[in-house]
């Protein structure tokens, strides 16, 4: 089993939180960007803030849109399949709230599944790393008192078939 820790990052002079460093990318226009996202065991998606759809070089007028459930209540989302893979922290410099392009490659923890399903939604402060379709194929570990986190898999898992939420996602069309 591989196994990657991560430190718990501050960010805007907020108290330290599991905050995974990831990169994610457009398959239509191949652009990227490398965002920390909060882990968040009780999200079931991947929901990322209305900004990141100009960021990735989408355009809001061309992307589904889906009327989801949310811990403030009902929201609609922009929809779109990206791919997202889990990239080392970077030690040298602290992290910010603001995206960097991914024009140098960043070392790749894990390969995630690719099509990720994405959220975009306004009034989304932060990237949400949700289960389905990402947390789902990692043993997650967080390690309060110690102010870290891990994740392992499987050296031999494969994803098989589609995910939950692109099956409902699919069905409700």
């Amino acid at each position: 089993m591989s196994t990657c820790r991560f430190p718990f990052v501050e960010m805007s002079k907020t108290h330290p939180r599991p905050l995974l460093p990831i990169k994610i990318a457009s398959s239509k226009t191949q652009k990227a960007v490398q965002v920390y996202a909060l882990v968040d065991t009780g999200a079931r998606v991947f929901a990322m803030p209305r900004r990141y759809i100009k960021l990735l070089g989408l355009s809001k007028w061309r992307l589904a849109r889906e009327w989801i459930g949310t811990a403030s209540g009902w929201a609609r989302a922009h929809v779109a399949f990206c791919d997202i893979d889990i990239i080392k922290p970077k030690e040298e410099h602290p992290p910010s709230d603001a995206p960097t392009e991914s024009e140098a490659r960043q070392e790749t923890v894990f390969d995630s599944p690719k099509r990720v399903v994405v959220l975009f939604l306004a009034g989304l402060s932060e990237p949400l790393v949700g289960v389905d379709d990402l947390l789902d194929k990692y043993v997650l570990k967080i390690d309060y008192p110690n102010e870290e986190f891990s994740l392992s898999k499987e050296e031999t898992s494969t994803d098989e078939g589609s995910s939950r939420v692109q099956q409902s996602l699919a069905s409700a069309r």
